[in-house]
């Protein structure tokens, strides 16, 4: 399962590094209630870093008509277990990835998928809506304080469009407020 270190390190590839130059906001993590999602403020961005084996095949299969997961790499040497792991981070340039990649040869590779969720708009994802509104409302995944249900469903409702059916499929109606119509005669 993804650790919080290399969570990190995806994050900020994807959400922005702290600049060494400026004074800038580093990355911070705050604690989701499921084993394998990570939520960050980075200094460009914020979102959901998730490791797809945290999900079930279900939830996997609802946020994937949406989004796609990122192949990621863990090298691992079964004879020297003590021995540090590396990875392959799938959010950095194609470069860094064969530099990375040189440095574990003979090493064997166990692939497994990662999504990066963010709460902003990400062109180099291929998304212009709030992907992480996805774990939230499909896998459950909450940030206690930060990110939950009411604002996750709000933003869903609002990017993606989704028909009534659909809400009320996955519990909405408690998360959502209904539209009233004004009183007739009262403006």
């Amino acid at each position: 399962m993804l650790n919080a270190k290399i969570a990190r390190n995806f994050a900020e590839a994807v959400f922005g590094r702290p600049d060494r130059n400026w004074i800038t906001f580093g990355t911070t993590r705050f604690n989701t209630n499921r084993r394998g999602a990570f939520w960050f403020e980075c200094s460009n961005s914020k979102g959901f870093v998730i490791d797809a084996r945290a999900l079930t095949e279900e939830q996997r299969t609802n946020i994937n008509r949406y989004t796609t997961s990122h192949t990621a790499i863990r090298f691992f040497n079964p004879n020297q277990p003590r021995q540090s792991d590396g990875y392959l981070n799938p959010f950095t340039s194609r470069d860094n990835q064969l530099r990375s990649m040189e440095n574990y040869e003979g090493y064997e590779r166990a692939e497994f998928e990662v999504y990066a969720l963010p709460a902003t708009p990400q062109i180099q994802l291929g998304s212009g809506c709030y992907l992480a509104c996805l774990p939230v409302v499909f896998a459950n995944i909450t940030v206690p304080g930060r990110f939950e249900h009411k604002e996750a469903f709000e933003v869903f409702k609002q990017d993606f469009k989704p028909t009534d059916a659909t809400l009320r499929a996955l519990g909405a109606d408690k998360w959502l407020t209904p539209k009233t119509e004004p009183t007739p005669g009262f403006f």
